[in-house]
């Protein structure tokens, strides 16, 4: 209700999206001087980096989301917010919002009354690119689904292997020993390989992984000292493509659990 009354403070005036930004998210070439003319016009500062915000209700067949466009627009304090194919998409150029928990917390009890649930993509330097930023957006939409927000650098990785896992082939992607896990007790397993795949992440460091996973580096000592004995080699004498092919069939393997 304050966000509707605060609504002449914005320059918007149409939550439908304007056809040449509809253009690009579709991944459609638009003329650029075209292009340069109207987004000035609307509001966008061509010589400023973005990120995308894409609402959309936790149930996709509930009533449409207009009416949510002032309200979005006041709590996020920008004019570039328009609907788009059931869902709001907002382009922000403040990038202090950029995965900041301080505007998750103005938003929480908003998504809640209203059901919403949002994915945030990349920051990217041209409007061209909106495509490409609204596909991120999707992505993050898709994964972790009972969240409220997704941002898709925390969430690529889960639908890479989500995506891999469809493949046929998918069974090949498996470092010739991982299946050695199989013979642990399964809470075990899983231990050792969300260690296994945090340590890799961490660049074979013993303290930043015992950081990451809360645990005394002591117990990442022990833990690695097993895991180097089930796959029976040396991680750190391992190439970078065979540590990345470990890290994936840990994934993989966690998935299936």
């Amino acid at each position: 209700e304050q966000a509707i009354a605060h609504t002449k403070d914005f320059y918007f005036t149409n939550p439908h999206i304007p056809w040449y930004m509809a253009q690009l998210l579709r991944g459609q070439r638009v003329n650029n001087e075209v292009l340069r003319y109207n987004a000035r016009k609307a509001g966008f500062d061509l010589n400023k980096h973005y990120f995308l915000w894409t609402f959309q209700r936790f149930d996709p067949g509930e009533n449409a989301i207009e009416s949510l466009v002032p309200n979005i627009s006041y709590t996020l304090n920008t004019s570039l917010v328009y609907t788009y194919a059931n869902q709001i998409v907002v382009i922000d150029q403040n990038l202090e919002r950029y995965r900041d928990q301080s505007v998750l917390g103005k938003l929480h009890s908003f998504l809640t009354r209203n059901h919403l649930r949002f994915g945030q993509s990349m920051v990217f330097p041209h409007l061209e690119d909106l495509h490409t930023a609204f596909m991120q957006s999707q992505i993050a939409l898709g994964q972790h689904l009972h969240d409220e927000g997704t941002f898709f650098v925390d969430s690529y990785p889960d639908y890479i292997v989500k995506a891999i896992r469809d493949l046929e082939e998918s069974a090949g992607l498996v470092y010739p020993t991982m299946n050695c896990f199989f013979r642990i007790k399964e809470d075990y397993r899983r231990e050792l390989l969300v260690c296994l795949e945090k340590f890799i992440a961490c660049g074979l460091n013993l303290s930043a992984t015992a950081k990451a996973l809360f645990i005394h580096r002591h117990t990442v000592i022990y833990r690695v000292e097993k895991i180097e004995g089930i796959l029976q080699v040396k991680l750190q004498e391992l190439s970078q493509n065979e540590l990345e092919l470990i890290r994936l069939s840990c994934r993989l393997m966690l998935a299936e659990e």
